[in-house]
């Protein structure tokens, strides 16, 4: 009988940083309770400012004159997506809310100097740019990375972004004038920005620091574009920068999770018959056959 052994070969994970498996399992199941407590957070807040919205909500007749600016400005901006308008008592300056139903939310009382015309072309061109989908996108990445405090810095500059931007968009074919009546409209409506959750909406008005900030800018729109695209990319340098130091920081450092039991040498024996050993049998078999035969 030939024994033959076989014995698996283990990798040598000393030189490894090693932690327990309860650890790991402990420090998972934490980011997976923020995660999904972030997410259902978000949705709870804006499922119940949407219903506020809309509880409150007052149609406006198709004969009144925004609704005919509304389409002359869709037409202009060559936006084919049904947009919606309504008055609301819940709002205090105009407000583009809904992903798949996108509405025009108005105050019942507009001021009497704001212009109406820059006022939805402001929400129009928000949803032109799809800026809705893309704080929603934010959310769910901060859902994700909700213990990065960074992400959390990033979504406010994104919401200040997307604001610049627009702005660029409504005045960068005015004069100086029609920008300073622009200006004035923002100002006419302007309200604290904790009235509405812009993370969910897009906005016109803003708090006192940023609206000084974008009055600032579109009277040089020129430059706004400029510093939109520095912002931009040193953000997405910065992003890129540290994904890839902390990818190759976790290729050197890779943890091993130990088990519960002990690693030990995993030996089996297998018996193999050789062919000689089986003739050889055979023969002595029948051998002995042959001196019982008479």
């Amino acid at each position: 009988m030939l024994q033959i052994e076989r014995t698996a070969v283990i990798p040598n994970t000393a030189s490894l940083w090693t932690f327990p498996y309860e650890v790991g399992m402990y420090l998972l199941g934490i980011w997976g309770i923020g995660a999904i407590g972030f997410a259902v957070w978000q949705i709870y807040v804006y499922r119940r400012f949407v219903k506020k919205v809309y509880r409150s909500l007052t149609p406006i007749s198709s004969n009144d004159r925004i609704i005919h600016q509304l389409h002359m400005l869709r037409k202009t901006l060559g936006i084919r997506s049904n947009v919606q308008m309504a008055y609301s008592t819940v709002v205090h300056s105009p407000v583009l809310v809904g992903l798949r139903r996108p509405t025009i939310f108005f105050p019942t009382k507009i001021p009497s100097n704001a212009n109406l015309s820059m006022i939805i072309h402001h929400e129009l061109i928000h949803l032109k740019r799809k800026d809705l989908w893309l704080k929603a996108l934010v959310l769910l990445v901060g859902s994700l990375h909700w213990f990065n405090p960074l992400v959390h810095m990033l979504r406010k500059d994104i919401h200040i972004w997307s604001e610049l931007a627009c702005d660029e968009e409504v005045v960068t074919k005015m004069t100086h004038s029609e920008r300073k009546r622009y200006g004035e409209t923002i100002m006419s409506v302007m309200m604290s920005s904790s009235k509405v959750p812009v993370r969910f909406s897009a906005s016109l008005s803003d708090d006192g620091k940023k609206l000084q900030k974008r009055l600032n800018l579109m009277l040089g729109v020129s430059k706004i574009k400029k510093r939109i695209i520095i912002i931009t990319t040193l953000a997405i340098m910065a992003v890129g920068t540290i994904s890839v130091a902390s990818a190759v920081w976790a290729s050197k450092h890779i943890p091993v999770v130990e088990a519960d039991t002990k690693l030990a040498k995993i030996t089996t024996r297998t018996s193999i018959k050789s062919e000689g050993v089986i003739e050889r049998e055979l023969s002595q078999h029948q051998h002995e056959k042959k001196q019982f035969q008479p």
